[in-house]
């Protein structure tokens, strides 16, 4: 073999110092890939596909910069996109174990919050008015009045039908009325002295008791039904003046959020549960404290009324892009939180907490891939998810049944977000290999080279890198020779 013999320039390639800035400071951020432009395509493909399963794994070895690179990238894009909804959890009346979720436009979570907030204030004090009103007050006298006058008519009367067959409408002290023989003189016969009346005056007499007896249970019995239809024209007042002070309150406000059908169909509702429950006003003071409420957000409102904001986004701030440190099985998927009160352990819809794809729904979520797998059912949990486009909470103490404590089913939530997993080359040929799923679910594989050309162009945009490095790590600008020492430093 012939040995050919190489010049000092060919085995040293000098920097064209010339194509160089004279600072940092002169350079902009480089805010594209740098020397990646195949990674670049699969993701801007992986963007552009709406479609099931084009989720993304970014291949490449730590260092390289892969989470940096995509998140500006995902950045840029997510900006020209328009914001996803606010989501939002509010009471189902109908049935509290099934919370119902809401979705509303960008930006409208925190106002419809807010909105309740003050409705609930405004329709708590006018029924507390509405209830303490000398008008109501009077109505209810004459209902219970009433009620009395005619039940002691009534008693009154069968009273003197029994005293004209000698006998006597008591109080029994074991509790209720009953029929007792009396002497000439109107008292009550001893037992001695009915003993000593002849045989047919007593059976007379028992026979009289039998009879007062029987129309003293019929009388009992109407009695009875003078209670309940007097109970019926007082709930039935209540019902009146509860709907006259708070429907002309939600009148207003489903006015005001016409457009939005979810919140006047929930209004409807929180009315007539309101009417329903109006003593829960009216004796505020009286009941226990609530005490899911007590550890909410305004716990001045029982929890029942309260609306749940756990997803809101700014309209003018495009589709969100999440990075997810701490992927866990509760981080990435939600929870619902307990609280113990009194040794009693509760829960309900105020106590529901976002995950990570709840915050990144509508946008992009990044995750290392690493994290993922080593957080417990956190793989299977986002898998899940993605299969069925949907969030729906759930416990992981029940799916383990490692506790029988009461949970909650809330409405799922539509899922429709981009993943981006990160990961090197060994994390995903075992998952390739181990779980058949990956490539059904990650169907976009952004693979980043370790090595890129080193052609000029590449020299300056290494450069701009470089200037960005400078700027994030707040240190002293680089001048010509830095730039040209670490370029040749980097080449291989």
């Amino acid at each position: 073999m012939t040995i050919i013999p190489l010049a000092i320039t060919q085995l040293y390639k000098a920097t064209a110092a010339e194509l160089l800035p004279t600072s940092t400071r002169r350079l902009k951020a480089f805010n594209d890939f740098l020397g990646q432009e195949r990674a670049k395509e699969a993701v801007h493909m992986a963007l552009a596909m709406p479609h099931d399963g084009y989720n993304i794994f970014a291949i490449g070895e730590n260092g390289l910069g892969k989470r940096t690179m995509i998140k500006r990238l995902l950045a840029e894009v997510a900006a020209q996109e328009q914001a996803p909804s606010d989501w939002c959890y509010v009471n189902n009346f109908a049935d509290p174990r099934k919370p119902i979720a809401l979705e509303l436009p960008a930006g409208k979570g925190l106002l419809v919050q807010k909105s309740l907030s003050k409705l609930w204030r405004s329709v708590s004090r006018m029924v507390q008015a509405s209830f303490q009103h000398e008008t109501y007050i009077g109505r209810i006298e004459m209902l219970k009045n009433s009620l009395n006058q005619a039940q002691q008519t009534a008693l009154q009367e069968l009273a003197q039908e029994g005293e004209k067959r000698q006998l006597k409408l008591v109080l029994r002290p074991q509790g209720g009325h009953g029929f007792v023989p009396t002497a000439t003189d109107g008292e009550i016969m001893t037992s001695e002295a009915f003993d000593a009346l002849p045989t047919s005056e007593q059976h007379t007499l028992k026979s009289a008791i039998q009879e007062m007896e029987k129309r003293l249970q019929r009388l009992a019995e109407r009695l009875g039904r003078m209670e309940e239809q007097s109970r019926d024209k007082i709930q039935k007042l209540n019902d009146e003046v509860s709907l006259a002070a708070v429907e002309p309150l939600i009148t207003k406000l489903k006015e005001q959020y016409q457009d939005l059908k979810p919140i006047v169909d929930y209004l409807s509702a929180y009315q007539q549960d309101v009417i329903e429950n109006v003593d829960i006003i009216v004796n505020a003071q009286e009941n226990e404290p609530d005490a899911v409420a007590s550890v909410s957000s305004d716990n001045a409102i029982p929890s029942r009324y309260q609306c749940n904001v756990i997803v809101s986004h700014n309209p003018k701030k495009g589709a969100p892009v999440v990075f997810e440190d701490l992927p866990t099985h509760y981080n990435l998927m939600g929870h619902v939180e307990q609280v113990t009160y009194m040794g009693t352990v509760a829960t309900d819809f105020t106590l529901i907490r976002a995950g990570a794809l709840h915050r990144a729904n509508g946008g992009y979520l990044l995750l290392e891939a690493e994290q993922v797998l080593e957080q417990p059912y956190a793989w299977q949990g986002l898998k899940r998810a993605l299969r069925s486009r949907n969030l729906k909470l759930s416990s992981l103490e029940q799916m383990l049944t490692l506790t029988g404590t009461i949970s909650l089913e809330p409405d799922a939530i539509p899922l429709d977000v981009k993943i981006v997993l990160l990961g090197d080359r060994e994390t995903f040929h075992l998952l390739q290999e181990y779980d058949p799923e990956l490539e059904q679910l990650f169907k976009i594989r952004a693979d980043f080279a370790n090595t890129m050309p080193r052609s000029s162009d590449n020299e300056q945009k290494y450069a701009h890198f470089l200037a960005d490095c400078v700027a994030k790590e707040k240190l002293m600008p680089f001048d010509r020779s830095a730039l040209m020492a670490l370029i040749e430093e980097s080449a291989r």
